[in-house]
């Protein structure tokens, strides 16, 4: 089996699939866009495939692509409200069962 990706004709991922080497062949014949090439060392926030070079690019610009980068940072920058629990309750259990702080 290979991990493989269906695109449309503006190289968009349509699905991700697992398919033997025969149904690759089979939905190529069919008419099918299926790519096994994967992206490597790459973050793609939408990839999107470059028939005329033959490799995954970003489908996002660049002011979409910062917009994603800065809402990571922010996200690990700030604690969420589970975390938030759960340091409470071990505070609390390291005051009731520390001896008080």
């Amino acid at each position: 089996m290979n991990a493989c990706f269906e695109i449309n004709s503006n190289g968009e991922i349509v699905e991700y699939l697992f398919l033997s080497d025969k149904d690759i062949y089979n939905a190529r014949a069919n008419g099918r866009i299926i790519i096994t090439k994967n992206w490597i060392n790459q973050r793609l926030f939408m990839p999107k495939w470059d028939f005329k070079n033959e490799i995954w690019i970003e489908g996002l610009t660049e002011e979409e692509v910062n917009k994603f980068e800065n809402q990571i940072i922010e996200h690990q920058e700030t604690t969420s409200e589970s975390e938030m629990n759960a340091i409470a309750i071990m505070e609390l259990a390291q005051i009731v069962y520390g001896g008080g702080g």
